[in-house]
């Protein structure tokens, strides 16, 4: 069923209920009144017969002098009725013993061949004097009010249905078109546009919300885009960079096998090999470890101590370089959730890139403090840095970051990638820029803290 539809018939069934019950206590309220204008009038004669002399005389000129036919007659337990004041009603048959005596309290309601009001007043024991009005004009007037009040619901149910029609149709054909709009969507298009609303909340909040999702939609496919591009240009670097040791390994075989070689020619190709070969296993190391951390995360990881980790690789960055003063000021207990083999290996990239890309004495500042939930850790050194150039482009994933320094110093180019990958898998996040003190490289990393349970 669709919308419209059910909105129609919930429209209906309101109306409906809302006009039946306008129409059952309106109906009911103005029988009310008028039964309580005939009970006055019964009551009024009562009250004067109850204290009069002639009672049968005041109850004969009080009825003759009211306006809604008042009857006033002789009744006797034997039922027989002597009309005093004839009138339109017919006391057959005769009220029975029980509502006479009811009566003398309170107005009663009499079921004879047409309905009553009848009070009474007891002449003697066996007789009574009865004042009564008929109910047959209430009676008719209900039967032409029930008639009037179908008629009045009849038109609030077609006044309802098309008001519905016509206040629905713009919210109607809107939600058509962003049904359209999120079919389009889920076919792959995410260029749609939204229809602009303007009216109803809701409405305007789904179109609001379907917006939204395409505009987070077209950024996922834009960072896609772009990963896709990154990723081919890194897969023909690394081809290039797999294949360029492969021509001068396959080169320096092909010349070993000749005979006129000498021992020094011998030994220097035996040493270039040496090192192809060593490009050639970083690079493959490198691009295993990139294609580890782009799998899912494992649920093998636990608390490390942050701290500890951070020490031993000072420790290290001293024993690389006897040269270098590092400074380090580290704060004890940083604990962080994640795999300790893989922040070992962040921290030996920041050291590796150290010890391969600054001059030996180029001094070194190592920090770790806690701020708020985050773990943060500075390293700055005293080497060349990088151009502007780089440090605005930023980390970007499978990228090599600078394929001129991983030539020169033999390395695969995927350190800081690599850094970044794990940063990124642990929920931080790696800032690079020109430190402050020496103008050199500095590296900001933040991971989220992990706080040991509270023991009670």
């Amino acid at each position: 069923m669709s919308l419209r539809a059910r909105l129609t018939l919930v429209a209906v069934f309101v109306i409906t209920t809302v006009a039946l019950a306008i129409s059952y206590f309106a109906l009911l309220s103005a029988e009310r009144a008028e039964v309580s204008r005939i009970d006055a009038v019964l009551n009024g004669i009562y009250s004067s017969v109850a204290t009069a002399a002639d009672p049968v005389s005041v109850a004969m000129q009080m009825a003759e002098d009211s306006d809604i036919g008042v009857t006033v007659a002789f009744v006797n337990y034997a039922s027989d009725v002597t009309e005093v004041i004839e009138s339109r009603i017919n006391f057959k048959p005769a009220p029975s013993a029980e509502l006479l005596s009811e009566a003398l309290d309170y107005p009663v309601s009499v079921n004879a061949a047409e309905r009553y009001r009848m009070r009474t007043f007891m002449l003697s024991p066996d007789e009574y004097l009865a004042f009564a009005s008929s109910l047959k004009a209430i009676d008719e007037n209900r039967a032409d009010n029930i008639q009037t009040f179908t008629l009045v619901v009849v038109f609030g149910i077609s006044f309802g249905v098309l008001l519905v029609l016509v206040l629905t149709r713009r919210d109607i054909r809107v939600i058509t078109s962003l049904i359209k709009a999120a079919d389009d969507i889920s076919q792959g298009d995410t260029s749609v546009a939204i229809p602009k609303t303007k009216g109803n909340a809701e409405v305007d909040q789904l179109a609001a919300a379907l917006g939204r999702m395409v505009q987070s939609l077209q950024r996922v496919v834009e960072v896609e885009q772009e990963t896709q591009v990154r990723m081919q240009q890194f897969m023909g670097d690394a081809s290039h960079e797999l294949r360029t040791p492969l021509t001068v390994i396959k080169g320096y075989v092909s010349l070993l096998n000749n005979p006129a070689f000498t021992e020094a020619q011998r030994a220097r190709a035996f040493e270039r090999l040496e090192g192809e070969i060593n490009r050639m296993e970083f690079l493959i190391k490198d691009l295993l470890l990139l294609a580890e951390l782009g799998q899912t995360r494992e649920d093998h990881e636990t608390v490390v101590n942050f701290s500890g980790l951070v020490h031993e690789s000072v420790d290290d960055l001293r024993v690389l370089g006897s040269e270098r003063v590092v400074t380090s000021s580290v704060v004890d207990g940083a604990m962080v959730v994640g795999t300790e083999h893989l922040l070992q290996q962040l921290l030996a990239n920041i050291a590796g890139n150290i010890d391969r890309h600054t001059p030996p004495d180029a001094p070194v500042f190592v920090e770790l403090v806690l701020e708020g939930t985050l773990v943060h850790l500075v390293v700055e050194d005293g080497g060349p840095g990088l151009s502007a150039e780089m440090l605005e482009r930023g980390v970007q994933a499978f990228e090599r970051f600078d394929k001129s320094r991983a030539r020169e110093s033999g390395g695969s180019g995927l350190g800081v990638s690599i850094m970044a990958a794990i940063v990124a898998r642990h929920g931080g996040s790696i800032e690079l820029s020109r430190g402050a003190r020496w103008g050199g490289l500095r590296i900001d990393v933040l991971l989220p803290l992990s706080f040991p349970p509270a023991v009670h």
